[in-house]
């Protein structure tokens, strides 16, 4: 016999906003990943395109209607996401490599044509990102989180899961 635990679905005293374009980046998002995320398995890329995380930009900033705001906020929400489960086992002195060039990507410099895919989703939001008033101490400030992301929250905790992989 099974047990079940019936958790009740979480509410809060305010509303939920939608964004009313949100869910119209399907299609391109779709295409971020056929075109910039084919270091994963084609089954990694199939579920995550079913689980739509450009919408989790909606929900980061729902009162956005502009189309070429939104954009950056979207690949952000899709680039941090498939970044963490990609690195999720990568060997630490791997991942320190990574994630310098992800900083310096994050700060200004071009992807080569030859390094993953990740790095043009990265750069094309830092563009956007600037394109539409983000001032340049925003992108140094998320570059900065975002390192010590990487540093301070996965690998910190990397020997933990090769010893237990």
């Amino acid at each position: 016999m099974r047990n079940t635990i019936h958790i009740p679905k979480p509410s809060y005293p305010w509303p939920t906003v939608y964004s009313p374009i949100s869910e119209t980046f399907y299609e391109e998002e779709s295409d971020w990943y056929d075109n910039d995320y084919d270091f994963m398995s084609p089954e990694s890329i199939k579920r995550y395109k079913k689980q739509r995380l450009v919408q989790v930009g909606a929900f980061m900033s729902p009162t956005t209607t502009n189309r070429d705001q939104f954009r950056p906020i979207g690949r952000f929400a899709v680039y941090i996401t498939t970044f963490d489960d990609y690195v999720e086992l990568m060997p630490l002195e791997e991942l320190k490599m990574f994630r310098d060039r992800i900083f310096e990507v994050m700060t200004g410099e071009d992807p080569r044509p030859e390094e993953k895919g990740i790095l043009r989703q990265i750069a094309a939001a830092r563009r956007e990102f600037l394109a539409n008033g983000m001032p340049q101490f925003w992108i140094e400030r998320i570059s900065n989180n975002f390192h010590n992301f990487i540093t301070y929250g996965i690998m910190e905790e990397t020997p933990f899961k090769f010893s237990k992989a």
